[in-house]
């Protein structure tokens, strides 16, 4: 089973930013983890625009 987790912030000058992260463990039960993406926002926050980020 692989969890993909998406956070989101915003810097102090207002550029908002999404990464994409993916969790597992391997077969000898050590945690993995691997950034999939780093978006830079743009627009809105909602959850199309999310998800068109995610996909990319």
């Amino acid at each position: 089973m692989v969890a993909f987790i998406l956070d989101g912030w915003t810097s102090p000058f207002q550029t908002s930013f999404l990464a994409v992260t993916a969790h597992w463990i391997n077969d000898d039960w050590i945690q993995q983890d691997v950034t999939l993406g780093f978006e830079h926002l743009k627009g809105p926050h909602t959850g199309e625009a999310l998800m068109e980020a995610f996909v990319k």
